[in-house]
Protein backbone atom coordinates (compact mmCIF):
# COMPACT_ATOMS: atom_id res chain seq x y z
CA UNK A 1 0.00 0.00 0.00
CA UNK A 2 2.61 2.45 0.77
CA UNK A 3 4.25 2.07 -2.89
CA UNK A 4 1.08 3.00 -4.09
CA UNK A 5 0.78 5.77 -1.93
CA UNK A 6 4.07 7.33 -3.01
CA UNK A 7 2.98 6.70 -6.47
CA UNK A 8 -0.25 8.41 -5.88
CA UNK A 9 -2.32 5.81 -7.38
CA UNK A 10 -5.45 6.12 -5.10
CA UNK A 11 -7.43 3.53 -7.20
CA UNK A 12 -4.96 0.64 -6.55
CA UNK A 13 -5.03 1.19 -2.94
CA UNK A 14 -8.89 1.62 -3.14
CA UNK A 15 -8.95 -1.86 -5.17
CA UNK A 16 -6.85 -3.01 -2.45
CA UNK A 17 -8.58 -2.08 0.45
CA UNK A 18 -11.67 -3.79 -0.94
CA UNK A 19 -9.66 -6.68 -1.58
CA UNK A 20 -8.51 -6.79 1.94
CA UNK A 21 -12.24 -6.23 3.52
CA UNK A 22 -13.36 -8.95 1.12
CA UNK A 23 -10.81 -11.06 2.74
CA UNK A 24 -11.50 -9.43 6.04
CA UNK A 25 -15.03 -10.66 5.67
CA UNK A 26 -14.74 -14.53 4.61
CA UNK A 27 -12.77 -15.11 7.97
CA UNK A 28 -15.09 -16.84 10.45
CA UNK A 29 -14.09 -15.32 14.36
CA UNK A 30 -13.52 -19.18 15.40
CA UNK A 31 -11.09 -18.22 18.73
CA UNK A 32 -11.93 -14.82 20.64
CA UNK A 33 -8.54 -14.61 22.82
CA UNK A 34 -8.61 -11.42 24.20
CA UNK A 35 -6.33 -10.22 22.39
CA UNK A 36 -7.72 -8.60 18.90
CA UNK A 37 -4.51 -8.40 16.99
CA UNK A 38 -3.62 -12.08 17.75
CA UNK A 39 -7.02 -12.98 16.85
CA UNK A 40 -7.07 -12.14 13.86
CA UNK A 41 -3.60 -13.60 12.89
CA UNK A 42 -5.27 -17.00 14.65
CA UNK A 43 -8.45 -16.78 12.81
CA UNK A 44 -6.80 -15.78 9.72
CA UNK A 45 -4.87 -18.93 9.61
CA UNK A 46 -7.77 -21.43 11.13
CA UNK A 47 -10.01 -20.33 7.60
CA UNK A 48 -6.82 -21.12 5.61
CA UNK A 49 -6.06 -24.16 7.03
CA UNK A 50 -9.85 -25.29 6.87
CA UNK A 51 -9.59 -24.37 3.14
CA UNK A 52 -7.27 -26.76 2.48
CA UNK A 53 -9.52 -29.31 4.66
CA UNK A 54 -6.48 -29.73 7.61
CA UNK A 55 -8.89 -29.70 10.61
CA UNK A 56 -8.17 -27.17 13.20
CA UNK A 57 -8.14 -27.81 17.04
CA UNK A 58 -7.08 -24.09 18.73
CA UNK A 59 -7.97 -23.60 22.72
CA UNK A 60 -6.21 -19.62 23.00
CA UNK A 61 -5.96 -16.85 26.28
CA UNK A 62 -3.55 -14.21 25.84
CA UNK A 63 -2.82 -12.22 28.54
CA UNK A 64 -3.85 -8.34 28.54
CA UNK A 65 -0.12 -6.98 29.60
CA UNK A 66 2.41 -8.58 27.05
CA UNK A 67 6.05 -9.15 27.54
CA UNK A 68 6.40 -8.78 24.03
CA UNK A 69 5.45 -6.74 21.23
CA UNK A 70 2.07 -7.88 20.10
CA UNK A 71 3.57 -7.57 16.27
CA UNK A 72 6.55 -9.77 17.32
CA UNK A 73 3.94 -12.34 18.89
CA UNK A 74 1.71 -12.57 15.83
CA UNK A 75 4.33 -12.95 13.91
CA UNK A 76 5.30 -15.95 16.03
CA UNK A 77 1.86 -17.16 15.74
CA UNK A 78 1.51 -17.04 12.27
CA UNK A 79 4.67 -18.92 11.63
CA UNK A 80 4.04 -21.67 14.02
CA UNK A 81 0.55 -21.92 11.83
CA UNK A 82 2.28 -21.53 8.37
CA UNK A 83 4.57 -24.37 9.60
CA UNK A 84 1.80 -26.48 10.60
CA UNK A 85 0.07 -26.21 7.43
CA UNK A 86 3.19 -26.98 5.55
CA UNK A 87 3.33 -29.79 7.43
CA UNK A 88 0.38 -30.92 6.99
CA UNK A 89 0.38 -30.56 3.48
CA UNK A 90 4.06 -32.39 3.24
CA UNK A 91 1.92 -36.09 2.69
CA UNK A 92 0.91 -34.42 -0.57
CA UNK A 93 4.05 -33.13 -2.08
CA UNK A 94 5.25 -34.36 -5.51
CA UNK A 95 9.00 -35.86 -5.89
CA UNK A 96 10.22 -32.06 -7.10
CA UNK A 97 10.04 -31.44 -3.23
CA UNK A 98 11.80 -32.62 -0.26
CA UNK A 99 11.72 -31.81 3.72
CA UNK A 100 14.94 -30.94 4.92
CA UNK A 101 13.77 -29.87 8.17
CA UNK A 102 10.94 -29.47 10.66
CA UNK A 103 10.07 -26.20 9.05
CA UNK A 104 11.90 -26.60 5.45
CA UNK A 105 10.69 -27.65 2.24
CA UNK A 106 12.87 -27.34 -0.73
CA UNK A 107 11.93 -27.44 -4.22
CA UNK A 108 14.80 -29.07 -5.78
CA UNK A 109 14.21 -27.61 -9.36
CA UNK A 110 15.33 -24.68 -7.33
CA UNK A 111 18.52 -25.92 -6.09
CA UNK A 112 21.88 -24.95 -6.99
CA UNK A 113 24.18 -26.36 -4.84
CA UNK A 114 24.38 -28.70 -1.85
CA UNK A 115 26.85 -28.68 0.76
CA UNK A 116 27.01 -30.19 4.42
CA UNK A 117 26.29 -27.29 5.85
CA UNK A 118 24.22 -25.16 3.40
CA UNK A 119 21.95 -24.94 0.06
CA UNK A 120 22.45 -22.30 -2.50
CA UNK A 121 19.12 -21.69 -3.91
CA UNK A 122 19.84 -20.47 -8.20
CA UNK A 123 18.09 -17.12 -7.23
CA UNK A 124 21.01 -16.47 -4.37
CA UNK A 125 19.67 -17.46 -0.79
CA UNK A 126 21.71 -19.32 1.00
CA UNK A 127 19.49 -21.81 3.70
CA UNK A 128 21.68 -23.69 6.53
CA UNK A 129 21.25 -27.82 6.05
CA UNK A 130 20.23 -29.26 9.41
CA UNK A 131 22.77 -31.93 10.52
CA UNK A 132 22.54 -34.81 9.10
CA UNK A 133 20.43 -33.66 6.37
CA UNK A 134 22.82 -34.06 3.38
CA UNK A 135 22.90 -37.21 2.72
CA UNK A 136 18.99 -37.72 2.39
CA UNK A 137 18.55 -34.42 0.09
CA UNK A 138 21.84 -34.97 -2.20
CA UNK A 139 20.06 -38.69 -2.73
CA UNK A 140 16.83 -37.08 -3.38
CA UNK A 141 18.63 -34.78 -6.06
CA UNK A 142 20.58 -37.32 -7.80
CA UNK A 143 17.52 -39.41 -8.20
CA UNK A 144 15.60 -36.67 -9.43
CA UNK A 145 17.99 -36.35 -12.22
Amino acid sequence: MKAYAAAGDLEAISIYLDELDTDLNTVDTVVKTGNSMAGAILNSKISLAQSKDIQVMVDASIPVKLRMSEIDLCCIIGNLFDNAIEASLAKELDESFFRVGRGMILNLKHISRVTKKEVLLFDGPRLPLPRGAYEALNRAIIERG
